[in-house]
Formats: C-alpha cells, structure tokens, sequence
C-alpha cells in the first residue's frame, strides 16, 4: 500500500467517513478485480434501469484515491466491457455520500495518464465536487470553532489542567482529505477543458478564492484558457483583497495579484489580458470602501499593485489619478462658489434694506 492509500485509510479510520458498513479491516483498501466488478454491477443496473446510479463503495473509492490504482483502471475498463462514461453518474452520487474521498478519486481519475478527459469531465459532476470541498471547508472550520485549543484561555491553572486530564479525546482534530483534494484541483485545472465550460471555470475560480486555494488559481491563469479566466479571477479576489481587515488571505491575495497576474499584462500578452492589467489598480480605487481604516489597506494593495505595473501602465493610471482628483476638486468646489456667490447676494441685499429703512 503506498501512502496516498495510507492517508486515506487514516481519514476513514478517524471517523470521517461516517459509513458503519464502510469495509472491514481486510477490505478497507478495495481492489481492482473488486472496483471492476461493482462497476460492472452498477452499468448493468444503469442500463435495465433509469433511476439514479448508487454511489461507489468506500473500498472502491479508496483504491481509486492513489494515482497508480486509478491509473491502471482504464487499460481494464475497456476489456470488461465497461464504457468510462458510465463512471459519471456513480461519481456524481458519491460525491453526494461521500464528498472528500469521492472528491479526490474523480481527481485520481481526471488526471490518470491513459484518462480520456473529454469524455470524463462534465460540468455537473465537477460542480458537485466544487460543492463538495466547500461544504468541507465549511464543517472543518466549524469544527475548528467548536473545538478550541483547550490549553488556551484564563483562568485557574490546575483547573485547566484537570479539564484537559478528563477529556484525553479532544486533544488533537481528525485528519482531512481537505489539503490533498485542492492539491490534486490544482493539478488538474490546468488540464481541464474549461475554456469552452465558462460556468464551470468562474465556479472553480470562486471556489478557489473563497478556500484561498491559490495554487489552483495559479494554475488556471498558467492554462490555455487564462485569457478568459482573467477577469474572472480578478473579480473573485476584489472581496479578499478590499475586506478592511488584515489577514493572511488578504496578504497573500494582494501577492497574487502582485506576482501572478499583473505578469500576464506583459508586452506581446493577449490584448483582453493586458486592458484587465493596466486597468486592476483602477478597479481597485473604485472598489475601495468608505470606512478609513479599510480604504487605507485598499490604497497599501493599490500601491503594490502599480509598483507591479509596467511603465506605460504606470503613467496611465498616474493620469488617471490626476484626472480623478481635478474632477473631484472641480465638484467640490462648484457647490462652494454657488454658495459664496449666494452669500454675496443676500448680503448685498441686507445691505440694501439697512440702506433703506436708515433713509
């Protein structure tokens, strides 16, 4: 067993897999013969039937979750008689059953050598996985939440101490396939055909900055359809990078708009990509939110980002400042004038009444 099949075995152990006819120690890993003939099994079912396909077992998907085992199911699919496209809708449910390990077989999968990619990849099944290592972020944060550090916090030492004596279960979190399954999306979206998918792109986009998985993001911007992809990953970091707190996903937002995306503006670049460039610290002005504090860390990302910029670039939002700035002088001043010019005359006028009520 190698250690993909190892870590996986561990998250089933930990409990995060809560199925009670999962697999039994000897089984816990499945097997090629075992994989092929539950395939089998569920394509028969498919084809005398039109209800949804049951998910994979445990054991399948656990043998499917190293790269060698996936890698040398197609050769086989083939000789049993068993089309690759009927491997989508199982996927699809298992995804639904078993998010994380169904998650990072269908990734084994897409990026097998001998994967026939066009025919595995479908954007409903890929949204349910997107779905699928949401969902995860979100219990294992709330898992977080719930389950502080107990050494942390006030209080009576030896209290502390006896608290943590009495509860020896929660001393340390179950381990997740979360970390290995954005690892294996990065690898994979730059294979993807996701020009011709744009849904599916902008979907795995967001997923990615929303998780602040920017490896992902690098590799969707290093792919034949980074120039689609541009503005949409500019439009899903604009939240993290303008959200008026310091943290580490907004620094390293700003390092990726910085170090990653402001490059692909270079000289020779596609013409779509270079206006999105030249025009990012734009965006980013008329973003910026009001509250001092946040506008402050919006002014820090814009600095970096024009420091980023190509000279050409640079003068043209150094005009692009001068304007805004004479065109916001020029508005709040006209309402000053019609003011001054208002006072003038009610004065003169008060004059002239004093003038005459003294005659």
């Amino acid at each position: 067993m190698d250690a993909d099949e190892m870590d996986v075995d561990l998250d089933a152990a930990a409990g995060e897999i809560a199925s009670p006819s999962s697999a039994s120690p000897a089984s816990a890993s499945g097997s090629l013969p075992a994989v092929l003939s539950e395939l089998a099994a569920l394509h028969r079912r498919a084809s005398s039937s039109s209800a949804a396909s049951p998910p994979l077992s445990l054991p399948s998907l656990t043998f499917l979750s190293s790269a060698a085992s996936a890698a040398s199911l197609f050769p086989r699919l083939a000789a049993a008689g068993i089309p690759a496209s009927s491997l989508l809708p199982t996927l699809e449910s298992s995804l639904s059953a078993h998010p994380l390990p169904a998650a990072v077989a269908y990734l084994r999968l897409l990026l097998a050598p001998a994967s026939p990619l066009l025919t595995l990849f479908s954007p409903l099944p890929f949204l349910s996985l997107l779905l699928a290592l949401r969902k995860a972020a979100s219990a294992s944060a709330a898992q977080g939440a719930a389950n502080p550090n107990p050494g942390s916090g006030t209080g009576n030492p030896r209290k502390r101490k006896n608290h943590r004596q009495r509860q020896p279960s929660a001393a340390s979190p179950a381990p997740t396939l979360l970390p290995r399954a954005l690892s294996l999306l990065a690898d994979a979206a730059g294979r993807l055909p996701l020009g011709s998918h744009p849904d599916a792109r902008r979907s795995l986009v967001d997923t990615a900055a929303e998780l602040a998985a920017f490896d992902v993001l690098a590799a969707v911007l290093g792919s034949d359809y980074h120039a689609e992809a541009v503005q949409d990953v500019v439009r899903a970091l604009f939240p993290v990078v303008l959200s008026g707190a310091k943290s580490a996903a907004r620094a390293s937002a700003v390092q990726f708009l910085v170090r990653k995306l402001v490059p692909l503006g270079a000289e020779g670049a596609d013409e779509g990509v270079r206006k999105a460039v030249g025009y990012l610290p734009r965006y980013l002005a008329v973003k910026a939110p009001d509250k001092a504090e946040a506008r402050g860390l919006a002014v820090e990302a814009i600095v970096e980002v024009v420091r980023a910029l190509g000279p050409e670039e640079r003068e043209a939002f150094a005009g692009y400042v001068v304007a805004m700035t004479s065109k916001a002088s020029r508005t709040r001043a006209s309402p000053c004038r019609t003011r001054i010019r208002y006072g003038g005359i009610r004065r003169y006028g008060g004059i002239r009444q004093d003038t005459r009520i003294l005659k």
